[in-house]
């Protein structure tokens, strides 16, 4: 938070620093702290700083979660805007991952809040905590998977 109070010349945009959600199980086990006392913290630390957006992480499978989560950081934050710097379904199953996709990408794109979103990992070579499902591209080549196509593809249509 010290240096985010220098200013920028120009027209760039300032985002916060990124922190995601904690699963239940892993804030037990003390693997990750709470993301929403990290952001008081953060901000409190910096009261004259520019912030033109904050920052955040998605690793989950729930959309009404995800909306949520996001809905909550630009409500608690002086409605600032989220830019949703890595978004991904962390489930093994390539099935499940796609129907989150299809789930969240509509939202996302009709959440005026939300200012930008990225998926998480174009080439997700081993499983860990997001599994390879998730990737947009096959492992050994610049071939899409299904999922990468299903992003590259989509257009979103307003209701």
């Amino acid at each position: 938070a010290e240096y985010m109070g220098e200013t920028l010349a120009g027209s760039l945009q300032l985002g916060s620093p990124s922190a995601s959600p904690c699963g239940t199980k892993a804030q037990a086990e003390g693997k990750c702290g709470n993301q929403f006392e990290w952001f008081n913290q953060f901000y409190g630390n910096c009261t004259g700083c520019r912030v033109d957006y904050t920052v955040a992480h998605w690793y989950g499978c729930n959309v009404d979660w995800l909306m949520d989560n996001l809905w909550n950081l630009k409500r608690f934050y002086n409605d600032r805007p989220i830019w949703l710097t890595e978004v991904a379904c962390n489930s093994a199953d390539p099935d499940v991952v796609l129907e989150f996709m299809k789930a969240a990408l509509p939202r996302l794109e009709k959440a005026k809040h939300v200012h930008r979103y990225s998926w998480y990992g174009a080439r997700l070579v081993e499983d860990k905590y997001i599994k390879t499902a998730a990737s947009l591209l096959k492992a050994d080549t610049s071939e899409l998977t299904a999922l990468g196509q299903y992003y590259v593809d989509y257009v979103y249509t307003p209701a």
